[in-house]
């Protein structure tokens, strides 16, 4: 994954393509993919980085694939919905320690705290991530809420993957 560079043609291996266990969310594309930014992601007070690369389908999926080399985790989420943060106060999420998702088949899934609030940067951006995790079969899925800019709350889905999992056209 490290030699992943800006304008890379990639895709992910099939395995991938369907959802995570029986009623896992996260779903990728059976389509190209083009690197589109590389970049650290900058914790805190600079305490931390993990890597970053924004991913996009052909399709118009958004993606973004996270290497945390100190915990040896990789992260990739996918981009499910944006919406508008109006003014500037503290979203309501930020003190949520449970959080309920709408699924495509019905009903609702419920995501419980992984991690408190956190800022970081990444490249220009500033953002507030709140994380969610819940099990799937033997492994976690993961929900990422974030505020850029104090603009617009992003919401992304994620499950672990292994380098192998990514493969270059």
């Amino acid at each position: 994954m490290k030699n992943l560079n800006k304008h890379d043609r990639i895709h992910f291996d099939p395995a991938l393509s369907v959802p995570a266990g029986q009623d896992g969310l996260f779903l990728t594309p059976r389509v190209p993919c083009t690197v589109t930014d590389v970049g650290q992601m900058v914790l805190g007070n600079h305490e931390a980085f993990i890597n970053s690369w924004c991913i996009r389908g052909d399709d118009g999926s958004e993606f973004w694939l996270l290497d945390d080399e100190k915990q040896e985790e990789r992260v990739l989420l996918r981009l499910v919905a944006e919406a508008p943060h109006e003014g500037r106060q503290e979203p309501e999420w930020i003190h949520f320690n449970e959080y309920d998702i709408a699924h495509p088949a019905g009903g609702t899934v419920r995501y419980n705290l992984f991690s408190g609030g956190t800022i970081v940067e990444l490249g220009s951006d500033l953002l507030l991530i709140r994380i969610f995790t819940r099990k799937v079969e033997d492994d976690d899925e993961f929900l990422w809420v974030a505020l850029r800019n104090d603009d617009v709350v992003e919401y992304w889905i994620g499950v672990h993957v292994e380098p192998s999992q990514i493969l270059r056209d």
